[in-house]
């Protein structure tokens, strides 16, 4: 259940980045903003792919 739960955390941070991500690319374009979510977005998908290799492919 804690894993499901770290899971569903990072993947609403993921969806919440991506938005200010494409919100800030096609509106203002304020770069520092930019590099955060995008460093925001790669830190999530990082962790979604290991949790992705430890729960779901070991089993």
């Amino acid at each position: 259940m804690k894993k499901f739960l770290i899971f569903i955390l990072i993947l609403s941070l993921l969806i919440v980045s991506e938005y200010y991500f494409f919100t800030e690319i096609f509106t203002q374009k304020r770069i520092p903003v930019i590099a955060v979510t995008g460093l925001v977005i790669l830190i999530c998908l990082y962790r979604l792919i290991r949790i992705f290799k430890r729960s779901i492919l070991s089993s």
